[in-house]
């Protein structure tokens, strides 16, 4: 299934990131993966992680996933390219687009603000990071 945003879909954006802003990091429920992709599915109706939500609770989890997958970016490759979402370079990324960043040495998926900034949640709610610091974005339609 193929990605697309809906017509209303920049309030659904900031809407979702509003509703996001203040839930503290939780693996499974709210980690990068599952926020980012639950920020998607609100303005797309697509939940392109779906496959893998309520498969891990833990840290450990996570990790036992990616290395099943080849490792985190693979699956995130897999997955979105899977529904019409492809890599951009990072500088072609816009409002609403999907991008990982190093984040206290891990990598971290995010969603693109618009003017170079992206939200990745964090131990108190969503973080703002620079595009700077990705190091993969993809397009989501």
């Amino acid at each position: 299934m193929t990605v697309q945003r809906l017509p209303d879909w920049p309030e659904l954006l900031c809407a979702a990131i509003e509703e996001r802003r203040s839930i503290q990091f939780q693996w499974g429920p709210n980690d990068c993966v599952s926020c980012a992709s639950s920020i998607i599915a609100k303005f797309t109706c697509t939940d392109i992680m779906k496959a893998y939500r309520g498969s891990y609770s833990s840290a450990l989890g996570a990790m036992r996933l990616f290395k099943e997958h080849g490792g985190f970016l693979d699956l995130v490759d897999k997955t979105c390219e899977e529904h019409g979402v492809l890599t951009i370079p990072n500088g072609f990324a816009g409002r609403g687009d999907l991008s990982a960043h190093k984040l206290d040495g891990r990598i971290s998926l995010a969603i693109v603000s618009g003017a170079g900034w992206s939200w990745a949640p964090c131990k108190n709610g969503l973080t703002i990071l620079p595009m700077e610091t990705a190091i993969k974005s993809w397009r989501v339609n």
